[in-house]
């Protein structure tokens, strides 16, 4: 069934759809009939320039030149197809390259690596290769393996895109779900302790994706992959959790509904209990309804996916699935509050065993200098340093750039983290301003001396002059007050 059929009219099915340029380029890579497929491709390239493609579109682009190869090549724009897709096939490699290494010392010291993404593809069918990009190694350890295969990467130089020391993760590992990690230009490891988000996660389902998963060689190494349900679920909800940023996983659907054997009763079993019915829904109407793909009919009508429109419970998902430049101001605020209740509600921080954690505003300075500006500096204390309770008073002077932005401090003892405060500067106007704060802490006689430490607030790979390096690199601060004395804080 074509969509000029079907109407884009909230709250149907249709409405949350990847439309216009997406939806062309989908329907080449994706479209059972190559006419219909070549088709959209030569609508795209009359339509656009490549020089504007976004990353996203790139990767449409290898699966749809790995899907044609030479039968386009009487198009103008063939040879740039192809260059591109040997330059992102190349970077690909390069990044295998770097993340193998880590993978394989993870083999050897007997953890169990479960490969997501298109990792997982790839090492089911090595001719993928050429057909999904992948920069990143994406991969999901059983809780144990988890605190180990982290704790290796930072002793091994990898750093948190979060921005956070070596120290102050090691601090929280016991309740960190997730980290991406990063090492040179090309290692990029994102290491799950759970393959789902926050609000997807199921102990019984998560505790079975790992348990089950099927064994299988990627570049000669001995690892895993979920099962094909799991598989399909997590590319359906992932897809479907950012305004179909991530359109080039229905590529991924569509592969391994092509050629691999799916339960249904199991897939649907896996999306209820992990709240991922609506997702699902969503990419099965579209598969089905948008691209022809024959579907079971059981299948779509268990999901609602049979109908033009969605269901009550639904319409979060669609909200979310909506490309984000399609949503009008009320959506956008919607979507906003959608988003922000299902990362409160499963907050992955444990106040019982993380080291504490403040938030703070900043406040316009009274006078415009500032002082010597530092990076680190050792807490003042009255005397010698004894175990007990001690109170960090700070107040601390920032020359802010004049944008909106996060710093982030971090409190720290000689061999372990100790605390961690964030800093939200609201205003975009640039100048002095102050950050004040008190913190109790249990010290032990190894702790001392107390250091107060600025951190990128994320992880920064680019030229010094880049916004990026304005709005994320450390912020040197002038310490007027940081001491430690014994006691809590009376306040």
């Amino acid at each position: 069934m074509n969509s000029s059929l079907l109407s884009r009219r909230f709250p149907n099915f249709a409405w949350a759809w990847p439309d216009g340029g997406r939806l062309q380029l989908l329907q080449a890579a994706l479209n059972p009939d190559e006419t219909v497929a070549r088709q959209a491709l030569s609508d795209w390239l009359s339509q656009n320039d490549l020089d504007d493609a976004s990353f996203p579109e790139h990767r449409l682009f290898a699966a749809i030149t790995s899907r044609f190869g030479r039968a386009i090549d009487a198009l103008p724009e063939y040879p740039r197809l192809v260059g591109m897709h040997r330059l992102h096939w190349t970077q690909s490699r390069l990044a295998v390259s770097a993340n193998l290494p880590p993978l394989q010392k993870f083999v050897e010291m007997g953890l169990k690596p479960v490969l997501l993404k298109g990792a997982a593809r790839v090492a089911l069918d090595p001719t993928q290769q050429k057909s999904r990009s992948a920069f990143d190694l994406d991969l999901v350890m059983p809780d144990a393996d988890f605190e180990t295969a982290a704790a290796m990467l930072l002793d091994d130089g990898w750093q948190s895109t979060r921005g956070e020391s070596a120290l102050g993760l090691k601090a929280r590992l016991s309740s960190v779900r997730a980290r991406n990690f990063k090492k040179g230009r090309f290692g990029d490891i994102d290491l799950h302790r759970c393959a789902y988000q926050h609000i997807q996660a199921h102990p019984q389902f998560d505790t079975a994706l790992i348990r089950d998963a099927i064994p299988v060689n990627y570049y000669d190494l001995p690892v895993f992959v979920p099962c094909v349900e799991e598989r399909l679920v997590m590319a359906m909800g992932h897809g479907a959790w950012d305004g179909h940023h991530h359109s080039d996983w229905l590529v991924d659907i569509v592969g391994i509904l092509n050629s691999e054997t799916v339960d249904w009763d199991k897939l649907y079993a896996i999306a209820q209990g992990r709240r991922l019915r609506g997702p699902v829904a969503i990419a099965l109407s579209f598969l089905a309804q948008e691209l022809d793909i024959p579907l079971p009919d059981d299948a779509l009508r268990r999901f609602g996916a049979h109908s033009a429109r969605a269901r009550l419970r639904d319409i979060p998902s669609l909200i979310l699935a909506r490309d984000a430049q399609d949503l009008t101001a009320l959506q956008t605020r919607a979507r906003a509050i959608v988003h922000a209740a299902a990362r409160m509600r499963f907050s992955g921080r444990n106040a019982q065993s993380d080291t504490r954690q403040l938030r703070r505003l900043t406040r316009k300075a009274q006078a415009a200098d500032t002082g010597p500006m530092v990076l680190s500096h050792v807490a003042a204390q009255s005397h010698s340093g004894a175990a007990g309770t001690w109170t960090l008073t700070a107040n601390l002077v920032f020359k802010m750039p004049a944008i909106r932005r996060r710093i982030e401090l971090e409190i720290n003892g000689a061999d372990r983290n100790l605390g961690h405060v964030q800093v939200l500067h609201l205003s975009k106007a640039a100048g002095p301003y102050s950050v004040r704060f008190s913190m109790d802490l249990a010290l032990e006689e190894t702790d001392f001396p107390i250091s107060l430490v600025s951190l990128d607030s994320k992880f920064i790979q680019s030229e010094p002059d880049t916004p990026a390096r304005i709005k994320y690199e450390r912020l040197p601060f002038a310490p007027h007050l940081l001491e430690l004395r014994q006691g809590k804080n009376p306040g």
